[in-house]
């Protein structure tokens, strides 16, 4: 929930009584950025991050898609530090016994200060871009050509992938919800899309 001093009386009936709940500032005008990290006992591979799309709906930030190619127009310094975080923080989860893959969500305020605001121990809903992008980067056979096929080397520590944090993917996703808009407007979105030759799943 996106909490104001407007709102906050309406939401507090939400919750669930004695159920924990963590409080966070908001930083206005920042953006979202992820990234994958695939560890194994001595090898991190870093993928390239891409900026998450995300609305405000009934008071909560919900995640709406991910956009690759949004990435590149965020300052080098930026970048730069997103990059060095993730794999300080790939270091750290490491050296606490975690294998596979992670999704790591940055926070980037109007100042150009990083922070980093969770890491997910899971595919994240951009995983399908990367595995898209993966399926056509490299012909070569002994190279990973999925995320679920880099996500079991990194637990037989055997990662192999060409992949890095500076490739540049060109893709980008958002999700549509049947019960947000009618049916025969989801339909014409699909259509216009297919004719820019968008990939579209119904």
């Amino acid at each position: 929930y996106l909490l104001t001093k407007e709102n906050f009386e309406q939401i507090k009936a939400r919750f669930i009584p004695l159920k924990q709940y963590i409080l966070s500032p908001y930083i206005e005008n920042s953006i979202s950025v992820n990234t994958h990290v695939f560890i194994s006992d001595k090898q991190t591979v870093l993928t390239p991050a891409s900026v998450q799309i995300i609305e405000l709906k009934n008071d909560q930030l919900c995640y709406r898609g991910a956009d690759f190619f949004a990435f590149d127009f965020i300052s080098i310094k930026c970048k730069n530090e997103v990059k060095k975080l993730s794999l300080k923080i790939a270091n750290l989860l490491r050296s606490r016994g975690y294998r596979g893959i992670a999704g790591i969500d940055f926070i980037i305020s109007e100042q150009n200060k990083v922070f980093c605001a969770e890491i997910n121990p899971r595919f994240q809903a951009s995983s399908i871009l990367l595995d898209f992008y993966l399926s056509k980067k490299s012909n070569k056979k002994n190279l990973a050509h999925s995320v679920f096929e880099l996500n079991e080397q990194a637990f037989n520590n055997n990662l192999k992938s060409d992949i890095s944090f500076d490739d540049k993917i060109n893709y980008s996703c958002y999700y549509y919800y049947k019960d947000e808009a009618p049916q025969k407007y989801l339909e014409q979105k699909a259509q216009c899309l297919k004719r820019e030759k968008a990939i579209v799943h119904l």
